[in-house]
């Protein structure tokens, strides 16, 4: 399969064939439909977050599951999936306590050492050498991911479009939902209209918030961000802290 590699930090990728991985139990192979490229992933590549190279990057995934490892009966083969960038082990004390947002062993494993909870990456060149996984590390063809982190994609949304849910989509949920416990009828104040940002402006709507106020120094997001639901702009002087 081909797959775009980081070899070191600052450099550009570059598309290489390697090996298709084998699922281990309890985890599943995922043939690629999309990919979104994530800042997270622009702070790797550019060396302003550490991580182990060589490395293949990519969280925003929506593809097919081509196959299941052992012991993994669901969802099945030739089912629309996609993914979240944080994936839960589902053994640990947080996941175990419904904080699957902090699984230590996703941050201790994979995020600093780029391998999957059995201390392994699933990735190699063909001379044999490993190449390290930023989650599940999908700037590929297939991609290896645990069976806990992989959701079934309605038909009524489409895979080009759908990567981000699992990274944006849900952190602005998380901003909402649980870091500001916004209820009905209080009023929000979204500063910058990123792919976050943009996304707690839909969400913040949905759950009824009076007033969205939108911050931003580009007019193009701040049109985006009354389209999705802001009542008011504000249009955020140049070099303002």
């Amino acid at each position: 399969m081909r797959a775009a590699i980081l070899e070191t930090p600052g450099t550009a990728l570059k598309i290489e064939e390697i090996p298709i991985p084998d699922p281990k139990p309890g985890e599943v192979l995922v043939r690629i439909t999309a990919c979104g490229v994530c800042h997270t992933d622009l702070h790797v590549i550019k060396n302003e977050v550490a991580f182990p190279t060589p490395a293949v990057l990519g969280h925003e995934i929506s593809g097919t599951v081509e196959a299941l490892g052992p012991g993994v009966e669901w969802p099945a083969a030739g089912t629309p999936v996609v993914a979240s960038f944080i994936m839960p082990c589902g053994a640990c004390e947080y996941c175990a306590r419904g904080r699957d947002d902090v699984c230590e062993r996703f941050f201790a494993l994979n995020r600093f050492k780029g391998v999957l909870y059995d201390g392994n990456t699933r990735l190699f060149r063909r001379d044999g050498s490993p190449l390290w996984m930023y989650s599940m590390a999908e700037l590929a063809e297939y991609a290896v991911v645990p069976a806990t982190d992989v959701f079934p994609l309605p038909e009524s949304l489409p895979p080009e479009e759908s990567p981000i849910l699992g990274c944006a989509v849900f952190t602005a949920y998380g901003a909402v939902r649980h870091a500001a416990d916004l209820r009905a009828g209080e009023r929000v104040a979204v500063v910058a209209l990123g792919g976050v940002g943009s996304n707690i402006v839909q969400i913040a709507n949905g759950f009824g918030a009076s007033q969205i106020i939108a911050v931003d120094i580009v007019p193009e997001k701040l049109d985006a961000a009354q389209r999705f639901g802001a009542t008011d702009i504000v249009t955020a002087p140049r070099g303002t802290p």
